[in-house]
């Protein structure tokens, strides 16, 4: 038998020259857009939504300040009104009050009435200003109140996730919508251990790192540029790293 000579094999590969440098890695990472505000508008008072606002729908783009809802004011309108017309009696007898005892304390300087008639006309004005204070936070209540029934937009956004319609009895804390402010996005992804351990022990800190995101709309991508505000507070057990913004 003739052995057969096996020839060696041969690779192609490509070279460079090898010199000293430093090296920067990139990390690829994927994550989710979220908001960095939101609000939940709940209302603070009762009654029939009698107005809605022309955005006030899921996708509508409102501006701080634009009305979003109004609730019945009659009601709220009558209290009111209630509660002034109780705060100008008192204030009468106040008036009253200290006209009495401003009297009072002419006779008793000229010793013509007792100490225990000073003290009861003191008293009766402490009193009346005790029960003016009280309804002057009555008052104050029911102007707050009174302004509770229009629900504004508290920054620019887009409205979602809308819960009461033209019509509905609305309640106390019932959740109304959500609104998202589009001017304040952030990314959210996850640094694994291994990952998060690395850029510790380098010099530069991890709050302000660059960031280069591309985002993924339909058939388009968006690019930004950004850089890292926060990391989270803990490590995840279930992801096995930390959450970064």
């Amino acid at each position: 038998l003739v052995p057969v000579e096996i020839e060696e094999r041969i690779w192609a590969v490509d070279t460079v020259a090898a010199s000293y440098a430093d090296v920067q890695p990139k990390l690829t990472l994927y994550g989710q857009v979220v908001a960095a505000r939101s609000s939940e508008l709940r209302s603070q008072v009762s009654g029939r939504a009698i107005q809605v606002g022309a955005n006030f729908r899921d996708g509508g783009v409102v501006e701080q300040g634009d009305l979003l809802l109004e609730i019945d004011r009659f009601d709220y309108e009558t209290a009111l009104a209630e509660q002034r017309s109780i705060l100008k009696e008192v204030q009468i007898s106040v008036a009253k009050s200290q006209r009495k005892f401003d009297r009072a304390k002419e006779l008793h300087a000229e010793s013509n009435v007792s100490d225990e008639f000073m003290d009861d006309a003191e008293l009766n004005l402490s009193q009346e200003e005790a029960r003016l204070e009280q309804q002057q936070i009555a008052v104050r209540r029911a102007e707050r109140d009174l302004s509770e029934t229009l629900i504004s937009a508290p920054f620019n956004g887009v409205v979602s996730d809308v819960a009461v319609q033209l019509g509905q009895q609305v309640s106390i804390s019932e959740r109304l919508a959500d609104i998202i402010d589009l001017d304040r996005l952030e990314v959210r992804f996850s640094l694994s251990n291994a990952q998060f351990g690395r850029l510790l022990t380098e010099q530069e800190a991890i709050d302000g790192r660059k960031v280069k995101i591309s985002w993924e709309v339909g058939n388009r991508s968006l690019e930004f540029n950004g850089h890292i505000t926060r990391a989270g507070a803990e490590i995840s057990s279930s992801m096995g790293g930390v959450m970064v913004y």
